[in-house]
């Protein structure tokens, strides 16, 4: 274990220099107390770790990798992970609020480290999400089934997978200049990874069939497009049990909710089920979705998934009496066996909830949000 003497708050927060009378490391340190700038003396032994890691080792996040002048500790981030979730905090409030602790006569003389505090926090919630990723549900072939379970002929139902999909126009984000940002997760999270979404989109046709159905936003608006968006919002895939997003299935609109992106989507979670006999897709406008699924599938090297599977489709129980009468029977959930009683509506609520919290990510880079939603 790493040796480092602090004196905490022995200079003030405006002290500008890199090292003291004595020699040793001055460090801002960013505490959920205020901002301070502390005397840091490391571990200089033969075989002791570099100062980062003896940093990190007392709890302390260094904003560079080099020669840190800056950290975080790990309270403080924490912190604001959970104010951000809970009580909807911005950023630029939250640190406002370390400013006014650290001097509430001058509170713009203080350290400005919101910059480093964006970046930061962002690695702080990716690792957060890394050390307690885990699908304890996930009842896949070598995951968290007997290896006998294929013998089991009579309950093919009981491995049965159930989603929904649908997409979310409030999770817009603006087009912003020297967009030169990049994504921590490559598509380890629930956004998919940008450069292989992006090569589909450029090789896929872009055509929408005219609705057989009654008149759906979702279908009729698939062109709408505003010049100022970056993306006019994002599709998603949920289980339709658990409430939880898969892995790698949330993608974001170009114009509205074209199947060229659901496609995608969709791909990604059932390519997961290798081995698994069927699934039940859950979906506003699945009357029309399904119809040509197979084909669009078959034309695109980048919508594959397993050929065993059977797709069993269905709409969710509040948005199909929008529909022709013909579609309840057709694809009520209620009227799916094996998939237990859902309404297939999850996504809704789950929208509603994450709607809160994006209006501080309308004008952040999209590698931003795609960290935020990891």
């Amino acid at each position: 274990m790493a040796s480092i003497q602090a004196e905490l708050d022995s200079f003030s927060a405006f002290d500008t220099r890199h090292y003291d009378d004595a020699g040793n490391h001055l460090l801002t340190v960013i505490d959920i107390s205020g901002i301070h700038i502390t005397a840091i003396c490391p571990c200089k032994c033969p075989q002791q770790s570099p100062f980062r890691a003896q940093l990190l080792q007392i709890g302390l996040y260094p904003a560079t990798q080099k020669s840190p002048r800056t950290a975080f500790t790990f309270q403080l981030l924490e912190s604001f992970r959970l104010m951000n979730l809970e009580c909807k905090v911005t950023t630029m409030s939250f640190y406002k609020y370390l400013r006014r602790v650290t001097d509430p006569i001058l509170p713009h003389a203080t350290p400005d480290r919101y910059k480093e505090l964006l970046r930061i926090s962002r690695q702080w919630r990716y690792l957060q999400n890394k050390l307690v990723f885990g699908f304890a549900h996930d009842s896949r072939p070598g995951v968290n089934l007997s290896k006998d379970w294929i013998e089991d002929r009579g309950g093919a139902w009981k491995y049965s997978r159930s989603f929904v999909m649908d997409g979310n126009f409030s999770a817009e984000h603006m087009k912003l200049k020297n967009d030169d940002d990049f994504d921590l997760t490559g598509g380890s999270g629930y956004f998919t990874a940008l450069p292989r979404y992006q090569a589909h989109l450029q090789i896929t046709d872009d055509k929408q069939p005219k609705s057989t159905c009654h008149e759906h936003k979702a279908v009729n608006q698939v062109h709408a497009t505003q010049k100022h968006l970056a993306a006019t919002g994002i599709g998603a895939i949920a289980c339709a049990r658990h409430r939880c997003f898969l892995p790698d299935t949330v993608v974001d609109f170009q114009k509205g909710e074209r199947q060229v992106n659901m496609d995608y989507a969709l791909c990604r979670a059932l390519r997961k089920l290798e081995g698994m006999p069927r699934a039940a897709v859950i979906y506003d406008i699945a009357c029309q979705f399904n119809v040509h699924f197979s084909a669009r599938v078959s034309r695109s090297d980048y919508l594959k998934f397993s050929d065993t599977i059977q797709i069993i489709w269905g709409i969710g129980l509040f948005h199909i009496h929008g529909h022709q009468d013909v579609c309840l029977s057709r694809y009520s959930p209620d009227l799916i066996p094996g998939i237990g009683k859902v309404d297939g509506e999850v996504l809704e609520t789950l929208w509603s909830q994450l709607n809160e919290i994006l209006l501080e990510y309308k004008r952040r880079y999209t590698c931003y949000l795609i960290t935020y939603l990891h």
